[in-house]
């Protein structure tokens, strides 16, 4: 580990900061995608109702990948 000495077994306070920070964000990364396609559902117009994979499909198709991490740097932030 790269916060770590070799002989040193207890983690200090900023190292354990600094290693939650770590794993928040990479797991913010993992579920963005997911709460930007649940967002796309919801605010759906009615009588345009369509699934998981058909409003993951037309995100993709209108805004390409990066449409699903639209957003992703304010939600680490916060």
């Amino acid at each position: 580990m790269v916060l770590r000495k070799a002989n040193k077994t207890d983690l200090n306070g900023t190292e354990v900061m600094l290693l939650g920070a770590a794993v928040s964000m990479a797991s913010t990364l993992i579920s963005h995608p997911i709460d930007t396609v649940r967002t796309a559902l919801t605010v759906q117009v009615a009588g345009t109702q369509i699934g998981i994979f058909e409003s993951t499909r037309a995100i993709l198709k209108d805004k390409g990948f990066s449409g699903v991490y639209r957003g992703v740097i304010p939600n680490m932030v916060c």
